[in-house]
């Protein structure tokens, strides 16, 4: 999937000046369909500077509307010491 470029900016300001992503830490990024692209840049800009990412698309792993928080990603969740949840409401 390509990236619009201009995500780029907005998408290097959240993760090294509002969320001060750091070398050290794990970073989960659940997403959903409609947000992929902007989860996926934001992966791309700290990817390369993290211990570890891991990336879930909610509409891979549950159905919605969710009636719980599925386990998969709580135990990932738990784990990171940044978690970011970009994902629209329906």
């Amino acid at each position: 999937m390509p990236f619009d470029p201009e995500l780029t900016p907005g998408a290097r300001n959240a993760v090294q000046v509002c969320l001060r992503v750091q070398p050290a830490e794990k970073v989960t990024v659940i997403t959903d369909e409609v947000t992929l692209e902007i989860a996926r840049r934001w992966c791309t800009n700290w990817k390369p500077s993290v211990a570890a990412t891991n990336a879930w698309v909610i509409e891979d792993v549950a159905r919605r509307p969710l009636a719980d928080f599925p386990l998969r990603l709580r135990k990932t969740w738990r784990l990171a010491r940044l978690a970011s949840s970009r994902c629209r409401r329906r």
